[in-house]
């Protein structure tokens, strides 16, 4: 069976036509006249197109979910509307009266009349046929917090006490929620790091680290995993001098030491998560990894001179990578293809890269990713596979290729998504904005959205010390958290370059506590 995103976009190709509501073809009218079709599902209403049809692009692959209407006294305008406010991924949607054209090599099903889409506008498609369409506006409203409750207002990081201000959950502060609470850091000497003298990093020094986030086992040790690129390469010769290391501490704070490779050139941003048995289908816990890249040699040169592989490095870089072991220690096995196919040369997400998983306590598998539309531009934006379980296969559901949030604001393309779930059931993104080397959240009610984006940083990359002065990071990247027993965020990780360094040059794994943690941690 085809995915709805492509059966329906062709199916219903010429059937959503903007408004119109009657049947046989006029003069195209772009002044569009929209009544409220009255309130539907709470608070939630929707507004519906009277205006004549326009010429518009195709769409398919943005409707999500088409179904009949639930019964036959639903069969309307009115029931269709109310499916779409009742689904909070539905922005907009299409509804055709009940039909029966022969059009089965189109793959119609007959009385399948009510479409869901994402899209904030109504649906625009070539007026080309005279079809019985309605389309329609989801309208929710502007501030959803409800007193007492944790609320979007909050960035669902806490709850709108009854004088309208926020109650941030610990480890959150600002009026929204919205801010990591960062301690005062002691110095800026990172968890992992190699000393260097700044002198020899006009040439070569190192061994460079970046990012990574610490897991616990049983006898008490943390375990670390980390880039580190070989040859002392320096941020710039990270593809292709990057490989996944597994460093050691008694403390999640480190200091750490390295322990081994476990995977050498090209390999990078490691991230790995710790499923249950119910979560991996086996009987013992099991560790999940995933990186970018594949085997190449090293490169040529070293430090700042890292020459790069004969290879593809953008394939590589857009090669999403997965492994798996029941230890820490390993020994572990890899996937021998790519878990996140790209899209077309022509879509935002042409390559994608920075993989960032999450699994729900029923086993479904979500990894967040990165897109570009490489080589046309270097535009960031996030998006998202699923699967039944953490094997695979990951596809978009429903065929659906649209980033998270689509602003056309350069201050909403981020990248090195990071994903978690809370214990109220919501979901939050941290990642990196490359414009300002700042960190920005996003959040939602649902892991598939619709995400909510926070255009002011949630941490940045000056570094408060615990002796009131500030130092500002030439770069600060690939953040994870480490949360502890409560659920509360406790440690920020992130991959940082101090102030002398080059930018994309000598850099390491830096840890900050953040306040309100209980700074308790079980394996």
């Amino acid at each position: 069976m085809a995915p709805f995103g492509t059966m329906w976009g062709w199916c219903l190709l010429g059937a959503l036509v903007v408004g119109a509501r009657t049947g046989g073809i006029t003069t195209p009218d772009r002044d569009r006249r929209r009544h409220t079709q009255g309130a539907l599902e709470g608070t939630c209403h929707t507004t519906i197109d009277s205006a004549d049809p326009v010429k518009g692009p195709v769409r398919a692959g943005d409707d999500y979910s088409c179904a009949p209407v639930a019964t036959p006294t639903k069969n309307t305008v009115d029931g269709c509307a109310a499916l779409c406010c009742g689904d909070s991924r539905c922005k907009s949607f299409s509804f055709n009266a009940p039909w029966a054209l022969n059009v089965s090599y189109m793959e119609c099903v007959h009385g399948v009349n009510c479409c869901c889409l994402k899209s904030a506008v109504a649906p625009l498609e070539p007026n080309s046929w005279p079809m019985n369409i309605t389309t329609g506006l989801a309208v929710r409203p502007t501030d959803p917090c409800t007193n007492g409750t944790s609320g979007l207002c909050c960035s669902l990081n806490g709850v709108l006490r009854s004088n309208s201000t926020c109650l941030c959950d610990p480890g959150w502060r600002g009026a929204d929620c919205g801010e990591l609470d960062l301690a005062p850091a002691p110095s800026i000497d990172g968890a992992y790091q190699t000393k260097v003298d700044p002198a020899d990093c006009a040439t070569s020094c190192g061994p460079s680290s970046w990012g990574g986030l610490p897991l616990l086992d049983a006898s008490g040790t943390w375990h670390l995993f980390a880039s580190q690129f070989v040859q002392n390469c320096t941020l710039s010769g990270w593809n292709p001098g990057s490989t996944v290391i597994r460093a050691t501490s008694k403390s999640p704070m480190g200091p750490f030491d390295y322990a081994e490779t476990v995977f050498g050139t090209f390999h990078h941003n490691p991230t790995v998560r710790k499923l249950t048995p119910a979560q991996a289908g086996t009987a013992t816990p099991m560790y999940v990894m995933f990186m970018i890249g594949d085997d190449v040699d090293p490169p040529t040169g070293s430090g700042a001179q890292c020459g790069g592989s004969p290879m593809d490095v953008h394939h590589l870089e857009g090669y999403i990578k997965m492994a798996w072991a029941s230890s820490l220690h390993g020994p572990w096995q890899a996937s021998h293809h790519t878990m996140v196919p790209p899209g077309s040369v022509d879509d935002w997400d042409a390559m994608v890269t920075n993989p960032a998983p999450l699994f729900l306590a029923n086993g479904t598998a979500y990894i967040y990713f990165r897109g570009t539309q490489w080589p046309s531009n270097g535009e960031e934006r996030i998006g998202f596979a699923s699967a039944q379980s953490w094997k695979g296969p990951y596809g978009r559901p429903f065929g659906d290729h649209d980033p998270l949030w689509d602003e056309q604001d350069q201050a909403a393309f981020v990248e090195d998504p990071w994903v978690w779930e809370d214990a109220r059931g919501n979901y939050h993104m941290l990642a990196h904005g490359h414009w300002d080397e700042n960190g920005y959240l996003a959040f939602a009610e649902h892991p598939e959205g619709p995400w909510h984006f926070r255009h002011t940083p949630t941490y940045t990359n000056t570094i408060t010390l615990a002796n009131g002065s500030l130092v500002e990071l030439k770069q600060r990247e690939r953040p994870q958290l480490l949360f502890d027993d409560a659920g509360h965020p406790s440690i920020l990780y992130t991959g940082v370059a101090p102030p002398w360094a080059a930018f994309y040059g000598y850099t390491y794994t830096f840890a900050q506590r953040i306040l309100g943690s209980t700074a308790t941690y079980s394996v």
